[in-house]
């Protein structure tokens, strides 16, 4: 018999999702954010897969670089790794097409 920890749960579900009132507003307005950002993904692969895929491997490093910017979160070397790896695709991609 296959017993489940109570931490393989999505909290919700394991009823230890708390959400303060403070939090609300940015919870609604990151659910937001989200759902554009997917709605713009689709329209522009319709139009242009290709530079949508691009835009989209970009996620992760502005999500970094920004958190860096406006909460102090420290980069690791790995991470800045990751971020100059990212750019220096981009960068090719964009040469690579011009």
């Amino acid at each position: 018999m296959h017993h489940r920890r109570i931490d393989d749960q999505p909290l919700a579900l394991a009823r230890r999702l708390t959400l303060s009132r403070s939090a609300a507003p940015l919870v609604v307005i990151a659910s937001i954010a989200e759902v554009v950002g997917f709605g713009s993904f689709a329209i522009g692969a319709r139009e242009a897969v290709a530079i949508s895929a691009v835009l989209v491997s970009q996620f992760a490093a502005v999500s970094l670089v920004l958190a860096f910017l406006l909460f102090g979160e420290r980069i690791s070397r790995l991470q800045f790794a990751g971020i100059v790896l990212v750019m220096a695709g981009v960068a090719a991609v964009t040469f690579l097409r011009a």
